[in-house]
């Protein structure tokens, strides 16, 4: 087997970019959106060098949704701090 199933190239397309995956896919991947639509129509399969870039843009996609997550985590633990804070200064009375 030389060629790369077509599913897979749908299965990335979808997880990548949604919906409307066809397109940015065949740029990201550096082939024409022509030659993309043959693949998954199954008139001929892609070339297996185009799952290593495949797996690379899928692979960059996930740290990129990794940080993001690690970020909004930390935010939201500094959040959960303050108010936790703020709470327990209202509710143990300051000395005068």
């Amino acid at each position: 087997m030389d060629k790369l199933p077509a599913e897979l190239l749908k299965i990335a397309g979808e997880a990548l970019y949604g919906v409307r995956w066809q397109s940015r896919l065949a740029r990201d991947l550096g082939m024409s959106g022509r030659n993309l639509r043959y693949v998954i129509a199954g008139k001929h399969g892609g070339p297996f060098e185009l799952a290593e870039r495949l797996a690379g843009l899928l692979r960059h996609r996930a740290q990129g949704l990794a940080a993001a997550a690690s970020q909004i985590e930390f935010e939201a633990q500094s959040v959960r701090d303050r108010f936790r804070e703020e709470q327990s200064r209202q509710a143990s009375p300051e000395e005068i």
